[in-house]
């Protein structure tokens, strides 16, 4: 998640600097995605399981197709990205968040308390 938002945030800094986008997508939506991203972390911390594990399902897909697939499509049109590391890093992110989140909708990790 943090890695998202910076991600968006530079991109945001660099189009209000008169400067390209980091990637395709909005900036701007993708923040905001990941703040409600947030609110469903909640869940899991309160101990609402099956709530916490539905809501990271939804996540998963949401990253897997949004965050990595669509960027992958982009292959082909890579002066949409303001590089291609942007552009790899893009699909990185939302992996590493894609994978996280199907672990958790797998029930796969460890529960323990903040």
């Amino acid at each position: 998640m943090i890695l998202g938002l910076g991600y968006n945030c530079a991109s945001l800094i660099l189009v209000y600097s008169g400067g390209k986008p980091l990637s395709a997508t909005s900036s701007a939506l993708g923040i905001i995605a990941l703040l409600i991203y947030g609110l469903f972390l909640i869940f899991g911390y309160l101990g609402n399981y099956k709530m916490y594990r539905l809501l990271t399902f939804i996540s998963f897909i949401g990253l897997g197709y949004g965050g990595v697939i669509s960027h992958v499509l982009n292959f082909s049109n890579l002066d949409l990205y303001y590089s291609f590391l942007a552009w790899f890093l893009a699909i990185m992110i939302n992996l590493i968040g894609a994978t996280l989140n199907l672990i958790a909708f797998t029930g796969n990790y460890k529960r323990t308390g903040l």
